[in-house]
């Protein structure tokens, strides 16, 4: 068969294959705080945007806090010692779907451990005589308004909700003819 010139054409068939771009779901702790314990150690990764994959179900631990989940977004912390975040708040053994990461190019994202301050409660009790209460305040020499956070009797008792990390001031009521001899720390 003989084909004239300029009658013909070449017909080529693509084929596109698609390579599926994996995605990391990273754990990151911004509090410097050499006491964290119990992160997750290594990123979980997802095939493809859809996936959903599980947070790991350890709680890491920090003293003197605890833990409030993971945030994705900006994690903020009131006066209060609370954590707030920006976005979406996950907690330890969570589900987590790729899909909220958002770009074309971006094929990360990053949870940030979030940490609230912890409270404490202190017991006072009363060996021997002489105090008739103790005051718990928060500024040396001054237990009056915001400053008292509590006030045992000679009964004994607790004064609750005390803050890690805050100083805390203990004055005696002392009966006359009496003076303090020491504290001692029971427990």
């Amino acid at each position: 068969i003989t084909t004239k010139a300029g009658t013909y054409t070449n017909i080529f068939i693509l084929t596109a294959v698609g390579n599926s771009i994996p995605y990391t779901l990273n754990f990151l702790d911004t509090s410097q705080d050499s006491s964290v314990s119990n992160m997750p150690t290594t990123p979980v990764s997802g095939e493809t945007k859809g996936t959903t994959v599980a947070i790991p179900s350890n709680v890491p631990t920090r003293t003197g806090f605890t833990f409030a989940g993971w945030c994705e977004g900006t994690v903020t912390h009131t006066n209060l010692g609370k954590s707030t975040c920006s976005g979406t708040t996950y907690a330890a053994g969570a589900s987590y779907n790729f899909s909220s990461v958002s770009g074309s190019s971006i094929n990360t994202a990053n949870l940030h451990a979030m940490w609230n301050v912890g409270k404490y409660n202190l017991a006072i009790t009363f060996a021997g005589g002489g105090v008739s209460s103790v005051k718990v305040c928060t500024v040396a020499g001054n237990c009056s308004g915001d400053n008292l956070k509590g006030t045992v009797s000679t009964s004994g008792g607790t004064v609750s909700g005390l803050v890690y990390g805050t100083a805390y001031y203990l004055y005696p009521v002392l009966s006359s003819h009496y003076s303090l001899y020491s504290w001692a720390k029971t427990s």
